[in-house]
């Protein structure tokens, strides 16, 4: 009947609102980059980087590039990732099983698992001669960035050589000794299969460093796995240790 397909109607409406047009151009992700910078007036490229976890890091990569080669004076990146949503979290939790007790334990023996997390940053970056002249307020400095693509054909953990390959690069890139580093923030993802392949890799990069303080820290333990936005995350969270001189 009429009252019928009306009422099954109303409850579709109740469970998943029906479409607009806004929120048809709000699903499309590659699009956000755009619509942001319309809205602020920001000029310049601007483009959405889909690449899951790493999409924030590889995002700020390309701003310092540009940066680096003169093609900006100044750039805005960050990310948002809101995988609270159920459907997200189960589908996240059958590749990679969040921890069942709720606690992330970073290279602990007693890991089990990440925890949900969601979050949102972005950061202003200019070169630091432009930055000091104008009076700015410098949070940090990025010397150098790394990269490297390897994970296990069946496996979506890293290889220990790519992970390794990837910091190799970044002190190449910056021009730093290994024994330098007294901070060090890391994956740290609290799933013991990523752990071990992390831990062994940094153990071995940071041998020459037996006798020396550097400090391990991992965001996931305070905002949990907040997908996209991890990256930069412990960029924005490593900043401010450094700006506050707080641990």
């Amino acid at each position: 009947s009429a009252e019928l397909d009306d009422w099954i109607e109303s409850l579709r409406d109740a469970f998943i609102p029906p479409l607009t047009a806004n929120r048809t151009m709000g699903a499309l992700g590659s699009i956000v980059a755009s619509r942001i910078s319309r809205e602020f007036r920001i000029g310049g490229p601007s483009y959405t980087v889909s690449s899951e976890e790493n999409s924030s890091i590889r995002a700020l990569e390309i701003a310092v590039r540009a940066l680096q080669d003169g093609s900006l004076d100044q750039a805005v990146a960050g990310a948002v990732d809101l995988n609270g949503d159920m459907r997200s979290v189960l589908t996240t939790h059958h590749d990679r099983a969040y921890s069942p007790t709720g606690t992330c334990r970073p290279f602990d023996a007693q890991a089990d698992g990440t925890i949900i997390g969601e979050g949102a940053a972005a950061v202003v970056l200019k070169r630091l001669d432009d930055a000091v002249r104008n009076g700015d307020r410098i949070y940090s400095v990025i010397k150098g960035i790394g990269t490297a693509s390897g994970g296990g054909i069946e496996s979506q953990v890293p290889t220990e050589a790519a992970y390794s390959q990837a910091i190799k690069r970044a002190y190449e890139d910056a021009k730093t000794e290994m024994k330098s580093v007294t901070l060090l923030e890391t994956n740290g993802s609290g799933n013991p299969d990523e752990d071990v392949v992390e831990s062994h890799a940094l153990s071995r990069l940071f041998k020459q460093n037996e006798g020396e303080q550097c400090l391990v820290t991992s965001a996931k333990v305070d905002i949990g796995q907040a997908g996209a936005a991890s990256g930069i995350a412990s960029l924005v969270k490593t900043s401010l240790c450094l700006y506050q001189e707080i641990l």
